[in-house]
């Protein structure tokens, strides 16, 4: 180029590419552990996910201490989780680790520490105790009353009153059966009763009365004339009676002579009329494998008769039916898991047992110890439809609520396992069974309440918040 700008001469043409600047690889980052919150207290069986933050698409090794425990990779919003395996009770520092395609870690989190304790077993619910023999009305012989025995919750004090004093203590044994053997009592009626108390000698819980009687010792004898008196080296004695003929008693080697008294007439037993009774019937569900430990036990018979429940050969109750012959049983504890056999006897007059025909079933191996859901009657046991029903479950769990075969909705029980659910404003007025049945996540029953007749009235009017409702 001169110096006008004419151009002289060119160099040849050079062709490049300019590309698109390159975007940067993110740095490694340590991640971040979100949850459970640091020092948290979890509980085995029940420990939950850890979860957290850091680079998408890396992958980490999850550390408890030293040991890997399982791996998770943090997804394109930059967010992990990783369900908790099985962990030992005790301290844990957890830690997330990144590795390369080598397995080289290249960053490490901040380690958690949390604690693991073992689940609690539940305290079950304050029961009255049952008691089981004598028979209720039985006639019992002074100087040979036997023993009280019954059952109820394992562990439970028992004052045994007869009428309203004390007559003695006794605890209730692991299987939840107890004894109890009779002081002297004076003859008569007496009503026995088992008394639940605590600590602090507060009653708790009453068991329902046993009536019974005591009667002296009958001294057997027959007929004989006052006056008589054994003689002396086997030579008749004679004693004038009053007015009468003189008595004569052989001595030595001959026939005893007769204590002189009254005629004395043996006690005669009535001869029961047997046969009256027919064998109770299983009402509640029985499927195996059953997951509560400590499953419902409802059903019929006859009105007033006693039904006794066995689990295989041992006997772990007797109850009595209703006016309506409704009778129903919990376990006070838990059933060891496993299978079973239930056997159901009502008890004839004569006290022989009618039975009939054994049920098996199995307790699953994870089933749990929880009482069943309750329901508490409204006043009169009559409810406007659209108002509100009450009772109770275990904490956190879902209660599902039937009026007869028909599901109405769900609650969740609070903290507290208190519950409450709002009738369908547009139930038809008339009388239900409900019942409040309590399910685990994958479906199986965990325990169902006994029905609990209600009238349902016609529907106030009045706005309600629908049918699930929590406990709080």
């Amino acid at each position: 180029m001169d110096a006008n700008g004419k151009v002289l001469a060119s160099s040849q043409p050079r062709n490049i590419t300019v590309a698109p600047a390159a975007t940067p690889t993110p740095a490694v980052m340590a991640p971040i552990i979100t949850a459970p919150a640091p020092g948290a207290q979890l509980t085995a069986g029940n420990l939950g996910d850890l979860a957290g933050s850091g680079r998408a698409g890396d992958t980490l090794r999850i550390h408890d201490g030293d040991k890997e425990i399982g791996q998770a990779t943090v997804g394109p919003d930059g967010a992990w989780r990783f369900p908790f395996p099985a962990l030992t009770s005790g301290a844990h520092a957890i830690t997330a680790r990144v590795v390369d395609a080598n397995g080289n870690v290249q960053a490490t989190s901040q380690p958690l520490n949390i604690s693991i304790v073992d689940a609690a077993t539940p305290t079950p619910a304050v029961m009255a105790p049952i008691i089981t023999a004598p028979a209720p009305g039985a006639q019992l012989t002074a100087g040979n009353l036997g023993d009280l025995a019954g059952s109820g919750r394992a562990g439970d004090t028992l004052r045994i009153h007869d009428g309203d004093k004390e007559i003695g203590q006794v605890t209730i044994g692991p299987d939840g059966a107890w004894r109890f053997p009779f002081p002297a009592l004076t003859s008569g009626a007496h009503a026995i009763t088992a008394r639940v108390v605590d600590a602090n000698g507060n009653v708790q819980a009453t068991s329902q009365p046993l009536n019974i009687s005591i009667v002296n010792a009958a001294t057997p004898g027959t007929t004989t004339t006052p006056g008589v008196t054994p003689g002396s080296g086997g030579t008749p004695g004679v004693t004038p009676g009053s007015g009468s003929t003189p008595g004569v008693t052989p001595g030595s080697g001959g026939t005893p002579g007769a204590t002189p008294g009254t005629t004395t007439t043996p006690a005669v037993t009535p001869t029961p009329i047997a046969g009256r009774v027919k064998a109770p019937v299983l009402t509640s569900a029985l499927v195996s494998p059953l997951h509560t430990s400590r499953p419902l036990f409802r059903g019929t018979t006859e009105p007033g008769a006693r039904v006794r429940i066995y689990d295989g050969a041992t006997l772990l109750a007797e109850v009595t039916a209703d006016a309506a012959g409704n009778w129903s049983f919990v376990p006070p504890v838990a059933l060891a898991a496993g299978d079973h056999v239930l056997r159901l006897a009502a008890v004839d007059t004569d006290g022989s047992e009618v039975f009939a025909d054994p049920l098996p079933f199995t307790i699953a191996a994870d089933a749990q110890p929880l009482a069943p859901p309750t329901i508490n009657l409204p006043p009169g046991g009559q409810l406007p439809a659209g108002e509100r029903l009450t009772g109770t479950a275990p904490p956190n769990s879902t209660v599902t609520l039937y009026a007869g075969d028909k599901a109405l909705g769900a609650a969740t029980a609070g903290p507290d396992g208190a519950w409450q659910f709002s009738v369908p404003a547009d139930l038809p007025p008339g009388d239900y069974d409900f019942r409040a049945v309590v399910n685990d996540a994958s479906g199986n029953l965990l325990g169902e309440s006994l029905p609990a007749r209600i009238k349902i009235l016609p529907s106030l009017g009045l706005p309600t918040t629908g049918g699930d409702l929590s406990g709080q």
